[in-house]
């Protein structure tokens, strides 16, 4: 109550006030509608209240505006106008009073500053004085505003405050069940729109089994209303062979209160009948005790279709032997099938929700991380031939297909990848250009070899028929001198051949083994000497210089002595023959530091690049073409050298600069060294 009020101490009300509001309350008992209730209390405050015009406002839902709820004695335009108004610190006098939850008494419309946007309304109608008194609820919420209006300006008596005061709670009274039924009907239709607008079915049940309701998915997929299957059962609302399904469920979970799921087939309008996932539960009652059910529908025919395709891809991916993995856009392992276990070692446990580098070789980390994000980047797929890492760190070559992998709007999310092993299949397609190499190489080793010796044997040949002929016919008279010089060139040319072809024979027989070493103690100063008296004539003819460098004390080589003669030699001839006039040959021999016998020789000779060392070594091969080459020689010194060297269990090593000369080192093992043997 206000606390500055005008006293009237001689006006007894209460005995009136107090049958009013026994009237106001048997209404509300009664279940009267708000309207009459309101209106009621409106009359009785005027005719307690004389002359006062009183009015009732109640605010919107919203918590803004007031609505005009009851109001008999004020003027209809001046109701219309103040119907819908917002609240606020400025408005008027039940505006304020509902904005600032406290009473509002003014004395003058005219001059009080919150009726300055209605001043002219009110004065209009003749109104000059309003005292308002907000109505609240037990939670403090606001619930509208009560009012009396005068003609003349002036403030409230006690009395008469006291029934603004009493006749307001009355409406608060009046207005609390209302408001709890508008706010349930409100929330129920809220509810029912709320279901509504979830597409799957939804339905309730009483403990009955009989239908309470369900949403507007339900309605269609039964093909009825709701008023067409609310209080009824399963039994009459779906198929016979489906209800009992049905009904033998919602016992079940009766029976066990809960939650249940399971799978069954729903029957449509249409004939057609769809898979579907039923989630039902329980709900209770106030008291605690079993209300009914509600069920929810998920259609699942699609996702079940979709796991069938599904796990017979995923059983072709298992039983292929191609190794198929799937991994994030973050590069974890999303899938790894029994192909993947086989080609790569490491079984599916080991990899899923790992990083997929472990198979990548660490140099082709960077290359792999640039294919992944152009994939990613929408660049397509991308298929290439590549190494990857096994388990057990062998590598492993393999044809790699990489496509993305893309959700149901297209994004990619992952990158598939199908591994193929081809190391078998490059091995073969290496095997098979090693072997038509060869073969080529082969041909054109007989080709050449055909050249070389027929230029070869001609020579020889065309010197012993020349020769052989003019002692024949006695060309030269009685000059026996000069014919005994012509039967030695016809014998030398006569050792050529027989050295050419003994070559021939020797390389063949290493090729088939079939050349025996007579193995025999070998003095290695002597071994040197030897070669180098027999070609130190034609070295003084060429104008080359030969040296010798052999260590005193050297052990004994148990070996073939004429094998060992031979290797020497063809490699000696060999250096004279390309080495130029003032050139130099120098033949060293010695012990290494691991006790093998290590002979070379080198020459200042016209050398050659390194690419041509393997032709050199070649049979049948020179490094320069056989038609056009400045040097005579079937190609054969090399490879026989080589062959005889090895066949004695030793190496035989070139090496060579164009320009620089030639170095070709033998190293024979240290177990056919016999350093106690005595030496010759």
């Amino acid at each position: 109550m206000p606390q500055s009020l005008a006293t009237d101490a001689d006006r007894p009300i209460e005995r009136d006030l107090l049958a009013a509001q026994s009237e106001i309350i048997e209404l509300i008992a009664a279940g009267a509608p708000l309207s009459d209730t309101l209106d009621r209390i409106t009359v009785q405050v005027e005719r307690l209240a004389a002359p006062a015009m009183c009015s009732i406002l109640l605010l919107e839902a919203d918590r803004t505006r007031m609505r005009l709820a009851s109001a008999p004695s004020l003027p209809a335009a001046y109701n219309q106008a103040i119907d819908g108004q917002p609240i606020g610190p400025a408005a008027g006098s039940c505006g304020t009073a509902m904005y600032r939850r406290a009473a509002v008494i003014v004395r003058d419309i005219a001059s009080d500053p919150l009726w300055a946007d209605y001043r002219d309304l009110a004065l209009g109608h003749g109104l000059r004085a309003c005292w308002s008194q907000p109505i609240i609820d037990n939670s403090g919420a606001v619930l509208g505003a009560f009012a009396l209006y005068h003609r003349v300006p002036r403030e409230p008596v006690r009395a008469e405050w006291r029934i603004v005061e009493t006749m307001s709670s009355l409406v608060r009274v009046a207005l609390i069940p209302h408001r709890r039924e508008d706010a349930l009907r409100e929330q129920l239709h809220f509810m029912q729109q709320l279901l509504d607008a979830i597409p799957s079915p939804i339905f309730y049940k009483d403990t009955k089994g009989a239908y309470l309701g369900g949403n507007a998915a339900f309605e269609r997929t039964l093909g009825m209303r709701a008023a067409d299957f609310i209080g009824r059962t399963v039994h009459e609302v779906a198929p016979k062979e489906f209800a009992g399904t049905y009904h033998a469920a919602d016992q079940a979970l009766f029976r066990h209160p809960g939650v249940q799921v399971y799978e069954a087939q729903l029957p449509y309008p249409d004939g057609t009948s769809r898979d579907m996932l039923f989630h039902k539960a329980t709900f209770l009652r106030p008291d605690n005790s079993i209300g009914g059910l509600v069920g929810v529908l998920i259609d699942i025919t699609e996702r079940k279709r979709v796991e069938g395709e599904m796990r017979r891809l995923a059983s072709i991916v298992q039983l292929t032997d191609d190794a198929i993995i799937s991994v994030t856009r973050e590069g974890i392992v999303a899938s790894w099938n029994r192909g993947a276990e086989k080609l790569f070692g490491y079984p599916a446990e080991e990899m899923l929700g790992k990083p997929g580098q472990a198979i990548v070789p660490p140099e082709r980390i960077e290359e792999a991380a640039r294919q992944f994000d152009r994939i990613l980047d929408g660049g397509g797929s991308e298929r290439f031939e590549t190494e990857r890492l096994r388990k057990d760190g062998a590598r492993v070559l393999v044809a790699l297909t990489l496509s993305p992998v893309t959700d149901a709007n297209g994004a990619i999310i992952g990158i598939a990848t199908i591994a193929r092993d081809i190391t078998a299949r490059v091995r073969a397609d290496h095997a098979l250009r090693l072997a038509k190499e060869e073969a080529e190489m082969a041909s054109r080793a007989k080709s050449q070899f055909l050249a070389n010796m027929s230029h070869e044997l001609r020579t020889p040949l065309n010197a012993v028929l020349g020769f052989s002929e003019v002692i024949r016919d006695g060309l030269m008279g009685e000059d026996m001198p000069r014919y005994r010089e012509y039967a030695a060139d016809i014998h030398r040319a006569g050792e050529h051949l027989l050295n050419l072809i003994n070559d021939v024979l020797d390389l063949s027989k290493v090729e088939v083994g079939r050349l025996i070493l007579n193995d025999d103690l070998v003095e290695v100063a002597d071994l040197v000497e030897s070669c180098v008296r027999l070609l130190e004539v034609r070295a003084r003819e060429g104008g080359v210089a030969i040296e010798r460098r052999v260590r005193s004390g050297l052990p004994l080589i148990r070996g073939d002595a004429l094998r060992l003669k031979q290797i020497l030699l063809n490699i000696l001839s060999n250096a004279v023959k390309f080495t130029p006039a003032k050139g130099r040959v120098e033949v060293s021999a010695e012990v290494t530091a691991a006790g093998d016998m290590l002979l070379a020789v080198a020459d200042t000779g016209i050398g050659m690049a390194a690419r041509d060392i393997p032709v050199a070594l070649a049979p049948f091969r020179q490094v320069e073409d056989a038609l056009s080459r400045r040097f005579e020689g079937t190609g054969l010194g090399l490879p026989l050298a080589k062959s005889l060297t090895e066949l004695h269990g030793g190496t035989l090593e070139i090496e060579s600069e164009p320009g620089h000369g030639t170095t070709v080192r033998i190293t024979l093992p240290a177990a056919r060294l016999n350093a106690d043997a005595p030496r010759g």
